[in-house]
């Protein structure tokens, strides 16, 4: 996302026209949705986070809790759909994409969880923390890094 320029009108334009095109397709497969519903996270996350403090930005402070918790809720959906289908996809393009894609879903989803309880949004610190220890989060973290079929863990392991 075009998180440089925060609260400007060109990335509210931006965004508005990205998530009218992920709002109209129609996902034909599993892996389609989790894809789409994986843009709708990032969207959502940056209409909630990256007002610039303009109190106008989609909706203003309100709305912005509001965009937070709908990505959160759209990850864990992902998260169901990506699960579902991992069950039944015993290998090809469609597995491998749902390997690849699960991931950074996690990811974006720690970070919702953490955003939001920072923010005092949703949840207190202690809170979020205890629900990513539950999830085990810091393993799944790891696993990511280690996994070498995925492109980006070698980029952010440490030389």
């Amino acid at each position: 996302m075009r998180k440089a320029n925060p609260g400007t009108p060109e990335l509210e334009d931006y965004l508005i026209t990205k998530r009218e095109f992920v709002c109209i397709a129609k996902p034909r497969t599993e892996v389609e949705a989790v894809a789409l519903a994986y843009m709708l996270v990032l969207i959502l996350m940056s209409m909630g986070l990256h007002h610039g403090k303009k109190t106008g930005w989609f909706g203003g402070p309100t709305a912005w809790k509001q965009h937070l918790a709908d990505a959160e809720r759209k990850c864990e959906d992902a998260f169901a759909v990506a699960d579902r289908a991992l069950e039944t996809e015993d290998e090809g393009e469609d597995r491998d994409m749902l390997v690849r894609l699960r991931p950074f879903l996690f990811i974006n989803w720690i970070q919702l969880i953490l955003e939001q309880a920072k923010l005092r949004y949703r949840r207190t610190i202690r809170e979020a923390l205890e629900l990513l220890r539950d999830r085990d989060a810091l393993a799944a973290v790891r696993q990511f890094l280690a996994d070498k079929s995925v492109p980006l863990a070698s980029s952010l392991q440490r030389p």
